[in-house]
């Protein structure tokens, strides 16, 4: 498993890969792992009443209080993992059969400091992964 997507975070959020641990450097039963571990992104905050950001963890990467929806590209190389803001609905240029795989104009998307692109498999070194 390398993803795991949360349903009921009224938030937004991506952790660093964790795995389960009860050992020594152990939080909450999870340790980070960034070669074995599993990323967390926290998922359903679109109309459902959103909930503060206040409850991050060692293994937190970014998060965040806004309604928004995940859009994710996959390939047999790798996942693109983007936030998208439920904002400016009517701005944002539908997609056509030509365009499915492009980027949609006027698509506000989320950029913590960690970058707007999360990519699967991780890597700190690879361009999408900006270092807070």
């Amino acid at each position: 498993m390398d993803l795991v997507i949360e349903s009921d975070t009224h938030m937004v959020k991506r952790t660093y890969p964790v795995r389960p641990s009860k050992g020594e450097r152990s939080y909450e039963s999870f340790t980070r792992d960034d070669e074995k571990g599993f990323v967390f992104i926290g998922e359903g905050s679109w109309a459902a009443p959103s909930r503060p950001a206040d409850d991050d963890k060692p293994w937190t990467m970014a998060s965040d209080s806004f309604y928004q929806f995940k859009w994710i590209q996959v390939s047999p190389e790798e996942m693109l993992i983007r936030t998208v803001k439920f904002e400016n609905v009517d701005d944002v240029v539908p997609l056509t059969e030509k365009t499915l795989f492009k980027q949609p104009k006027n698509m506000i998307f989320w950029e913590p400091e960690s970058g707007a692109v999360l990519r699967l498999p991780f890597d700190m070194n690879h361009s999408t992964f900006r270092r807070p």
